[in-house]
């Protein structure tokens, strides 16, 4: 399962459709559909963004990896992420579960 869930944000990257890091994240919310943090994410982290990702009504999950593991897959050290694609979105919900 782990290997498989970030593969799946590798592959979300590769086709340009994860947006890393909260200054990046912050600036395409209006095409977000799915927020992501890493399970190591500061409160103070999370609670800013989900407060400004509020008016457009994005979902978001913490994800049972810390940003370490996400820098092991992804080759960046983050917390916050977003996927910017409804499919990919709903797809990775669906491996969450």
């Amino acid at each position: 399962m782990k290997d498989s869930i970030l593969s799946f944000l590798s592959l979300c990257r590769k086709a340009q459709k994860l947006k890393m890091g909260f200054d990046s994240v912050e600036k395409t919310l209006k095409d977000a559909k799915l927020l992501i943090f890493a399970s190591d994410v500061s409160l103070k982290t999370k609670e800013r963004m989900e407060k400004k990702a509020e008016p457009f009504n994005i979902p978001s999950r913490v994800i049972p990896f810390t940003q370490e593991d996400v820098y092991i897959k992804v080759g960046k050290n983050i917390s916050v992420m977003s996927i910017t694609d409804d499919g990919l979105a709903k797809a990775f919900l669906s491996k969450l579960e």
